[in-house]
């Protein structure tokens, strides 16, 4: 189930330097229920424009009850809850998960045509026999159904001529998306495509700009076999719009050499004022390759540009037409010495995209090293390094570098250097210096790339481990950052780190102890020397020892009875690394779930939520105490802040055990009707992990569609799903909640003795649930007044009227009195 959740969260990054070793580590980082963050430093350096590609989701596998739940829901009364159906079964990516699909395309709701548009769309080829009805919806008059369609058809592809060429016409549609939808369809269909040129190359010709604009991209995209439109494609060139001029010569950069002869007519584009245009006009005269001189001229003037990007397109059009041509290379090395620093900028981008062919330009390349302004100096140890053995000459003077006062010239300092020197061997030395910088930057960067080098002799390995010795907690910490990022590959040092823990000062042994534990299984033959500090008198010492054999691992198994004896010591600091060691140790620590559960009443609420973390991430493991993460969650569920972070994790635990934990869904339940919205999602999402759920979780879970209301197709779908299809409670769904189905205005006696016995039975369950409650006296009174009863129902309508009575709903109850009273006659 998609459930969102969005809360900010600032931790540690894989990538920061610790300043202190504390214990520890991986289950506080783990507080932050629910959260996937990346934390990305993007150095500066030469633009990009690339987007980095959308992670493909993969197909999920539904089980017979998930499907069944799921296609109940299709029939669900609210259509918000049927779409979120449709979207859920999608995930399977398999057409006969839902069979209904064919007449979902044609349902009367037009958000749930897009939703079923979109489902079968994604379930790719296999929806190839939708396609008929999908190509019906391109001339839908709602344009977000056609370009629903679009997409649809894209996705499941190899589409026949006659197929695409009903996408033609929609090169031209008044709305932007569904063109370049149309584009994106013709296109990914080229055998077909071809065949339609003519009929394409007629919009070119088109009132409309943005037919102009679809039917030159389609074009561009076939590449050669739409050369031959380049005539009216160069004419374009001057057209009044600018995105029909962008896309013409795009068009014709598509096509290479074949629009060298439109040269001279795309160098004329580098002088207009719209930077988009130039941009293009660039981009296709690197396209094309061997341009005149002229255009070259031309394009050099450009890398002085006050635009970046158009100085760096210029850049990239340098190095794809100026190899072998020493003269425009040249009057690019003469921008060295303007006195615009963008101009040296652009000189340097282009340079660094001519790479090894502009080589005899080191020499004047490295003079910028002392250029007064930072961002030249990095571009100049950039481009030094894309010139191979020609910029390898100055790797010295490029690591001299690294000593800079400003932090972004260290950091490529360094990172130019060792991707100069491939092995390290050349720079290590250095690079182990700097890790005494008391810049932490330096000391970062240079740690990095130590640790990309990973081999050091033994005076090398003997300063690393050094750090952990110095007095100063940022050196200390920066060694524990190498040896978490070496991992195993730090073995051959755990020797001498194991030396350390007989020092006298317990901040050396604790920088131990976590440089050996990060070493994690490669410091294997150091656990004899462990085992004594778990009986260390510093509590940070005692705690780290934990957490080092739990990190170890296998080898240090023989320790977990004395590690779990440590889940009583009276340090907050050990028993949390008591903890995390038995969680990772697996299997063989899972006789100790009981202990690490009483933890669950520990004094300290850290301990609580580390504990419930730490049963969460055991999962299926640890469903044997899930009875104690209902009781905690129900002591706690009151929505005050400093709950919060324990209710999270609860949740999250419970979800994490599956359907073992499904005892303890009317304790999740219950947090549905939490006034803090993170909660509620974090409950949904448990229960739905939990599933196939009973009927009074069922229940439980449309309650709380009275209170929130809103919430109410996200609650309806997840009963549908937990009931796993269970016939009773589909019916507690059909006529229960916010978005059940209304009374109708007249049923037999035997559908109104059905209907009166579902919120009869359930009376006493909205003992506290005051809007569920008033929908069941509402619902009672209005069955009363539709069913067609006899003199054998009066003892049913009797009972409603005294359950009416007792719940205080005295004009409903009189109501029904009058029922009562008119069957009787």
């Amino acid at each position: 189930m998609n459930l969102p959740y969005s809360c900010s969260y600032t931790g540690k990054r894989s990538g920061d330097i610790p300043d202190t070793a504390r214990p520890r580590p991986a289950l506080i980082i783990l507080l932050a229920i629910s959260i996937a963050a990346a934390c990305l430093l993007a150095p500066p350096g030469y633009a990009s424009e690339k987007i980095p590609a959308t992670p493909v989701e993969p197909a999920a596998v539904f089980e017979p009850w998930q499907i069944e739940g799921l296609s109940l829901a299709l029939k669900d009364p609210d259509p918000k809850v049927r779409i979120e159906a449709i979207k859920e079964l999608a995930r399977s990516k398999k057409r006969s998960d839902m069979p209904s699909l064919p007449q979902l395309l044609k349902d009367e709701n037009p958000q749930i045509r897009r939703a079923a548009l979109t489902a079968a769309g994604g379930m790719g080829e296999s929806s190839r026999d939708l396609v008929p009805v999908i190509m019906k919806s391109l001339t839908d008059k709602d344009p977000n159904i056609r370009y629903d369609a679009l997409q649809a058809l894209v996705n499941i592809g190899g589409l026949g001529p006659e197929q695409v060429k009903a996408a033609v016409p929609l090169l031209s549609d008044s709305n932007d998306k569904v063109n370049m939808a149309a584009v994106e369809l013709i296109s990914k269909n080229p055998e077909a495509a071809e065949r339609l040129i003519p009929a394409i190359a007629k919009l070119l010709n088109d009132t409309n700009p943005s037919a102009r604009s679809g039917a030159l991209e389609v074009l561009g995209n076939l590449g050669p076999a739409g050369a031959g439109q380049s005539a009216g494609i160069a004419k374009l060139l001057n057209d009044e719009d600018v995105d029909v001029v962008m896309r013409a010569a795009a068009a014709l950069g598509a096509f290479g050499k074949e629009s060298t002869g439109y040269a001279d007519e795309l160098t004329g584009l580098l002088k207009r004022k719209n930077e988009y245009v130039r941009k293009s006009a660039l981009k296709a005269l690197g396209s094309i390759g061997d341009i005149p001189e002229e255009s070259r001229r031309v394009v050099v003037e450009l890398l002085k540009d006050k635009n970046t990007r158009v100085r760096d397109q210029a850049a990239s059009t340098i190095g794809k037409t100026a190899i072998g041509h020493s003269g425009t290379i040249d009057a690019v090395v003469y921008l060295f010495k303007d006195l615009d620093t963008d101009a040296r900028l652009g000189a340097l981008a282009a340079l660094g995209e001519l790479g090894t062919n502009a080589q005899d330009k080191a020499p004047q390349t490295a003079e910028l090293l002392n250029d007064p302004y930072p961002e030249v100096r990095i571009a100049a140890m950039n481009t030094l390094g894309e010139m191979g053995d020609a910029g390898r000459t100055y790797a010295p003077e490029i690591l001299e570098q690294a000593r800079s006062t400003n932090e972004v010239v260290r950091y490529h300092a360094i990172m130019v250097s060792k991707e100069m020197d491939v092995d390290g061997s050349g720079i290590t030395d250095t690079l182990i210096g700097l890790l005494n910088s008391q810049y932490k930057i330096v000391r970062a960067n240079a740690a990095m790339a130590l640790v990309s080098i990973g081999k050091f002799t033994e005076p090398q390995s003997k300063k690393i481990v050094g750090l952990l010795k110095k007095r100063e907690i940022k050196f200390r910490g920066t060694g524990i950052f190498i040896f978490r990022e070496l991992g195993e590959k730090g073995r051959p040092m755990a020797p001498a780190v194991a030396v350390l823990l007989k020092d006298s000062n317990p901040a050396i042994r604790s920088a131990a102890l976590e440089a050996l534990g990060e070493i994690g299984p490669g410091a294997d033959a150091q656990v004899t020397e462990i085992a004594p500090l778990l009986k260390d008198p510093d509590e940070i010492v005692r705690a780290e020892a934990a957490w080092a054999l739990g990190q170890i691992g296998p080898s240090a198994e023989s320790y977990i009875p004395q590690i779990a004896a440590m889940l009583k010591d009276k340090s907050e600091k050990v028993r949390i690394n008591a903890v995390d060691a038995l969680l990772s140790f697996g299997g063989p620590a899972r006789k100790y779930n009981a202990d690490v559960a009483a933890l669950l009443n520990d004094e300290s609420k850290r301990v609580q939520t580390i504990t419930v973390t730490a049963l969460g991430r055991m999962g299926a493991s640890a469903s044997d105490q899930a009875t104690g993460l209902g009781e905690f969650i129900l002591a706690r569920n009151d929505g005050k802040p400093e709950n919060l972070n324990s209710i999270l994790a609860a949740l999250e635990a419970l979800g994490n055990m599956g359907h073992g934990a499904s005892g303890e869904a009317a304790a999740a339940a219950e947090t549905l009707r939490n006034k803090r919205t993170v909660i509620r999602i974090n409950g949904r999402n448990a229960l739905w992990k939990m599933s196939p759920l009973d009927k009074t979780s069922v229940l439980t879970i449309l309650g709380a569609t009275y209170k929130y209301p809103q919430e109410s197709d996200k609650l309806r779908l997840l009963s549908h799903y937990a009931s796993g299809g269970d016939e009773e409670s589909e019916t507690l769904i059909t006529w229960i909640g916010t978005g059940a189905a209304k009374v109708p205005a007249s049923i037999n006696s035997k559908q109104g003795a059905e209907l009166l016995g579902i919120y009869l039975d359930n009376w006493e369950f909205t003992e506290q649930r005051k809007n569920m409650r008033d929908d069941f006296a509402k619902r009672i009174s209005e069955i009363a007044e539709s069913g067609k009863w006899t003199k054998k129902d009066i003892p049913l309508l009797k009972k409603a009227e005294e359950t009416l009575k007792s719940g205080k709903y005295e004009s409903q109850a009189n109501a029904v009195g009058q029922k009562i009273g008119k069957v009787q006659g």
